[in-house]
């Protein structure tokens, strides 16, 4: 049953929204000192969970033909940048007067079973999001073949259940001190499809927000980022990643126009992918051969400058060659 496939226009605002996620995906991994550093780093937590739902969102009409090559794309890309990750880091080896053995010690039997299972990438820990938005893919595709296209209670029930169980497995349990191996939380399975079906459940049954009701909304999530970090730390309660994800997509969806040119805006798609894909090994170049320690305020710019360089060459190829 392949249902009636519609697609949603991608509108300026929420490309800039896609943009903004990856710049603070940046801030994340190449974090400023002190309690600035720490409390940017809970701020910008939205935005993996902002980017399976903005994934989840633009899916929600999507049919068989459109989630395969969906799919199709983004394993295409999962598979492309975890072989240059590997040849990234056998290169660094050389370079350091290693052996490229040592870039290929994590790679074995059990990292490959962790792939399949997890999610997880031998090859940078960045690279899961892309295997779990592979996971999103398929599921909903399956979901699609049998019943199509839409959501449907049942499919979202699975979602909040989901959801529910990441919710008792990370903050719950990291607050009465269970020992749970971080992969087995942090997944496709609990936490990248149940945002990537909220993401379809907004496109579905889109709600408005006024100005005032959604930045009410991102202000309480990230309050609550903020107290959860500096009186519960290291347990990471998500709870304002679940206020600031909705608010903000469906602020963004309502309102599709900026006042950039729609030639920029719609760069800002693939520009975020690459500089989301890039940052790390940006990071690690300025680790290895550009050290910046004495000036840890100069890091994460210099790595998001690093990063914005090959990424508009990324993007700026891209556009060229799909003319």
């Amino acid at each position: 049953m392949a249902g009636t496939a519609v697609t949603i226009e991608r509108g300026q605002s929420l490309e800039c929204g896609r943009l903004a996620a990856a710049v603070m995906v940046v801030f994340i991994h190449a974090r400023f000192p002190g309690n600035f550093g720490r409390a940017a780093d809970c701020l910008a937590r939205f935005a993996v969970p902002f980017f399976f739902a903005l994934s989840g969102f633009f899916a929600c009409r999507a049919g068989e033909g459109q989630l395969l090559r969906r799919l199709r794309r983004v394993l295409l890309l999962a598979i492309g940048s975890s072989a240059g990750y590997l040849i990234f880091h056998c290169l660094l080896a050389l370079a350091a007067g290693g052996s490229p053995r040592d870039a290929l010690a994590g790679l074995n039997l059990r990292s490959l079973g962790e792939i399949l299972l997890f999610q997880a990438s031998p090859f940078a820990g960045h690279l899961w999001y892309l295997n779990a938005l592979c996971l999103c893919y398929g599921l909903l595709w399956l979901h699609v073949r049998r019943r199509g296209t839409g959501g449907g209670a049942g499919l979202y029930a699975l979602g909040g259940g989901l959801l529910g169980l990441y919710l008792l497995l990370e903050p719950v349990g990291g607050l009465l001190g269970w020992d749970i191996p971080y992969i087995w939380v942090r997944n496709g399975w609990l936490l990248g499809f149940p945002l990537f079906l909220l993401g379809h459940f907004l496109g579905e049954h889109p709600k408005r927000l006024s100005a005032i009701q959604a930045w009410a909304l991102i202000a309480l999530g990230a309050g609550l980022s903020l107290t959860q970090w500096f009186l519960l730390r290291p347990v990471e309660l998500p709870l304002g990643m679940l206020l600031v994800t909705p608010a903000l997509l469906l602020f963004l969806a309502d309102r599709p126009g900026t006042r950039l040119p729609k030639a920029l805006t719609a760069k800002f798609g693939p520009l975020s992918t690459a500089l989301y894909l890039l940052h790390p090994a940006a990071l690690e170049l300025c680790e290895a051969f550009a050290p910046l320690s004495r000036e840890p305020w100069l890091t994460p710019l210099a790595v998001l400058a690093l990063s914005l360089v090959p990424a508009a060459l990324w993007a700026w190829a891209g556009e060229k060659r799909r003319a």
